[in-house]
């Protein structure tokens, strides 16, 4: 069983999270950033608030260089500002509510405070006494909570990436939250920083000098702002979401909502930067009942990264969703500072599919899947958009709605605001934290987005039988044959986003009647040429043989699989002309070859069906590694661990263990049944013939790729689209010709 990382690591996990994405700027700016107005507080407000400092006893701050020294004063210090920050409020003629009613009303800094498993050098809580236990993640409302951490360093550079630390402690106790705040101090220059960690990075206060009028004023104006939040909202949690507890709509206009449960965590990417992903199990009643949950503390933080550490090892930056592979993986549930109820969500922007279960239902509660994810602003529409198009679509999630919430300003949910603005000289603050820090290229803005879903599916490690397993997968492609269809390529096909349903379920069967190309997605008018109409043609072959095989195997009346997670998705309309292509996007483990050739170039390229076709082979390779299906643990022989080592290592021992496949192991072999399991042995019956078909699928579409060079824009585009549709329907017709060839193996007893 491998330990838990050090602190080392995990501090060196993080500035390779944040990388170069850090950004300084003045007090007034910060404080307009956590102002529930968008206006930092007034300097008449700021001055009355320093006079009030100015009446406290004098600090002694220390000449020592030893932190520890330190610590008694500057908690005192951040006592005092927040006590005469309270009485100015209590005293101003605006709209500020009583010290009680605000969120920090009884905020108090402690050193002498006990918190494990990481103890910040200074802690900011609810009425702390010295001595006290205070913990990240409360598992009641009477524990005391670690609110606002502060470390203290001589340098900023150590001192930052161990306040990273804090905020990812933060976000393990209320994943949902918008951004974390940590305080920061220098003693070899006795100034303070406000550092907030958000999706997009790290935004900081410039250095806030505690000896000088300037700095404490600075300083003060911050903690007005923050000292005002009076709501959930304020403070930058989600109102309709407490982590335990999520308010649904239940039709169009609901101003109600329904309250539903978390019962499950099916996939948690815990991270301070980035898409942070996070998909949950709920249930609801179908009647206007209200029932809590139990509440679950939350997993330490640290031990999730482990995996990821195993597995980035010398390998190259791509965008990759991280994260468990078993999409039914029991994670705990973490909870916020206050125990506060959940609102009806207020969406910024809604896009609707279907009604939730309502009283007609069969049972008094249903289930649904949430998923809230951070995505890039060039991104932010594109799964929604994906997931009404298809709706509810043969081997698609079977889309609710997804809806942009806003925040306490009334605008959507966003990282923008901690970010330089449109036109702004990045240079100017862009703060460079690491030796290597560059100035990134544009602020990376993301917004939040709320998916939900119907279907609840299971890792494809659990099937029972190969067949179903191979079944799920062919589902999954038909799902993924439908999302290009209705003009998205999905761009991460891995074993966490290819599930299999069982029991299946009814839904709508999959329309395999040949398509009319110009139906197919959103393109310019094709030319009626010759060139046309021998793609029509080609086109038209391959779904007919597809439909003829679908009606071959029986009715689809059942669907036993499904794809999900579309935020790495393409639109298809602009997609072959764009110059953005840079990017590479995948799941490390199941990106093709090709793909990942690539990684290591610049140079623009372009993500087509080929890939994510032979994604899904991948997928089936490690679902039959893995499979614990047949006796509730993975079979444990040398050379099939040695084999899962391979799939899950560098491209070159990827590229190893499918020649493996393709060449060495062969299914009727007693020596590979006994060394690989049963299970694998009889899933190279297709995987076999499978793999070495990519072969001549691949030199087909590389010699579209050098015909698409020749063209201009217009044309290219046009060659492209017909050729995506063509390899797709041909790439899925070949694998359901071979699952069909192989039933009667994939079925047997294993």
């Amino acid at each position: 069983m491998s330990s838990s990382p050090s602190q080392a690591d995990l501090q060196e996990f993080l500035s390779r999270e944040i990388r170069d994405d850090s950004w300084q700027f003045d007090s007034k700016r910060i404080a307009e950033m956590l102002s529930t107005t968008r206006e930092a507080p007034q300097n008449k407000l700021v001055d009355s608030t320093y006079q009030g400092l100015q009446k406290k006893a004098p600090l002694d701050w220390p000449t020592d260089k030893q932190e520890q020294k330190w610590y008694s004063s500057i908690a005192a210090f951040l006592n005092d500002c927040v006590d005469v920050c309270h009485n100015t409020l209590n005293d101003s003629s605006g709209s500020a509510a009583a010290r009680d009613s605000r969120w920090y009303g009884r905020l108090k800094f402690m050193d002498r405070i006990d918190v494990a498993p990481v103890k910040p050098d200074l802690v900011g809580g609810l009425d702390l006494e010295p001595g006290e236990c205070v913990v990240w993640s409360p598992q009641d409302s009477r524990t005391k909570q670690v609110l606002l951490p502060v470390e203290v360093k001589a340098e900023w550079p150590r001192l930052v990436f161990k306040a990273a630390t804090y905020a990812r402690y933060l976000f393990n106790a209320s994943p949902s939250r918008h951004f974390a705040v940590v305080l920061g101090f220098c003693h070899a220059t006795a100034e303070l920083r406000f550092l907030i960690f958000h999706r997009s990075g790290l935004t900081a206060s410039r250095p806030l000098s505690v000896r000088n009028e300037v700095g404490k004023m600075d300083i003060l104006r911050v903690f007005l702002s923050i000292l005002q939040w009076e709501s959930a909202k304020d403070a930058g949690f989600p109102g309709f979401n407490n982590d335990f507890e999520i308010s649904l709509l239940r039709h169009e206009g609901d101003q109600d909502g329904v309250v539903s449960r978390v019962v499950k965590v099916l996939h948690d990417g815990l991270r301070v930067q980035g898409r942070a992903s996070r998909v949950l199990l709920v249930d609801y009643p179908t009647s206007k009942e209200r029932k809590l949950g139990p509440y679950v503390p939350a997993l330490d933080p640290t031990v999730r990264i482990q995996r990821r550490q195993a597995k980035s090892n010398s390998k190259p930056e791509a965008r990759t969703k991280q994260g468990d592979h078993d999409a039914q993986t029991p994670i705990k549930l973490a909870h916020g500072p206050h125990h506060y109820s959940v609102e009806c969500p207020s969406p910024s922007t809604l896009v609707w599919s279907s009604n939730l279960e309502s009283n007609a239902a069969k049972s008094d509660r249903a289930s649904a899947v949430v998923k809230h994810s951070w995505c890039e602003e060039e991104h932010q529409r594109v799964e929604a958009d994906l997931l009404a198009r298809c709706k509810d679509d043969f081997g698609t999630p079977d889309h609710h709605y997804s809806f942009c919430p806003d925040d306490a300003r009334g605008e959507p949910v966003s990282t923008a605001r901690f970010l330089p603005a449109e036109g702004e000289p990045l240079e100017e603050f862009h703060w460079k934290i690491r030796n290597d820090s560059r100035v990134p290229s544009h602020p990376q803005s993301r917004t939040l987005w709320i998916h939900v879903t119907k279907l609840v599916g299971r890792s494809l490690v659990h099937s029972k039988t190969p067949w179903d397993s191979h079944l799920a997968i062919g589902h999954g492609m038909l799902g993924w044959l439908s999302m290009l269809l209705k003009g998205f390529l999905h761009r991460d096909i891995s074993i966490g986003n290819v599930l299999m349903l069982d029991p299946p379920v009814t839904t709508k069967p999959f329309e395999s009647e040949t398509p009319g190309v110009e139906q197919l997605m959103a393109q310019p008018t094709l030319e009626d040429d010759d060139q046309r109409r021998a793609h029509e043609d080609e086109l038209a072959q391959h779904a007919e043989l597809l439909a003829q095989t679908i009606k071959e195997m029986g009715p689809l009346d059942e669907c036993h699989g499904f794809v999900i997670d579309g935020d790495m998705a393409a639109r298809l309309e602009g997609y072959f002309t764009s110059r953005k292509t840079e990017a590479r996007y995948g799941t490390y483990e199941f990106m093709s070859a090709d793909l990942l050739d690539t990684l290591w170039s610049s140079d623009p390229d372009l993500h087509s069906p080929i890939d994510d076709l032979e994604s899904f082979y991948y997928t089936a390779q490690w679902a039959a590694a893995f499979n614990d299906g047949t006796s509730g643990g993975k079979y444990d022989g040398n050379q099939i661990e040695r084999f899962r080592k391979m799939i899950a290592g560098s491209a070159n021992e990827r590229y190893r263990a499918r020649g493996m496949v393709r060449g060495v192991l062969r299914p009727t072999s007693v020596t590979v049944v006994e060394e690989y399991g049963p299970f694998f042995a009889r899933s190279l019956v297709i995987l076999g013939p499978w793999n070495t078909g990519f072969d001549t699928l691949g030199a087909d579409w590389r010699d579209v790729m050098d015909q698409a060079r020749a063209l201009d824009d217009r044309e290219k585009e046009k060659h492209l689209a017909r050729n995506f549709l063509i390899f797709a329907y041909r790439g899925v017709k070949e694998y359901f010709q071979l699952l069909h060839q192989h039933r009667t193996s994939l079925q047997g007893v294993v």
